[in-house]
């Protein structure tokens, strides 16, 4: 899903990812005059549902961890350097320990500059889905972004 906020038409462009995967923000930072700080959907793999679910709720229970997996990835950086991934209901975090307290201070600060994007326009948000399926929940994202921006 792509939505764009045009406050007065002037300004520059704020890109947002919506996560789905690390896709979009690798993008941005193909276009590097437009890629800003990291945010919370910025570096993990999410479903639409949790993204939902936290724009409804301002990120509670963002960092609840159900789950620690170790791999043998990070080697091809394809995860956290000690080889960690935490998953959250909805969420995985794949370059971020959640046991980590400095991880979860990094992810705290993500989801601050979230809640302040407010002050920029135009804001440009993009969602790569996970499956089709997430298509039919596209207007309740929209609703909820144009609520709260």
């Amino acid at each position: 899903i792509v939505a764009m906020r045009l406050a007065d038409g002037v300004g520059n462009l704020h890109l947002v990812s919506l996560g789905g995967w690390c896709g979009p923000k690798l993008a941005f930072r193909q276009l590097s005059y437009l890629d800003g700080p990291s945010l919370p959907w910025d570096w993990g793999r999410s479903t639409m549902d949790h993204v939902i679910l936290m724009l409804r709720t301002d990120f509670a229970g963002f960092l609840d961890v159900v789950g620690r997996l170790e791999t043998r990835w990070a080697a091809h950086g394809m995860c956290h350097p000690h080889g960690v991934i935490c998953a959250t209901p909805g969420h995985t975090f794949w370059h971020h320990d959640l046991f980590d307290p400095k991880d979860r201070q990094v992810l705290s600060r993500r989801v601050e500059r979230f809640r302040g994007l407010g002050r920029f326009s135009p804001l440009l948000f993009v969602r790569a889905v996970i499956t089709t399926l997430e298509l039919r929940r596209a207007e309740a994202l929209l609703a909820l972004l144009r609520g709260r921006f």
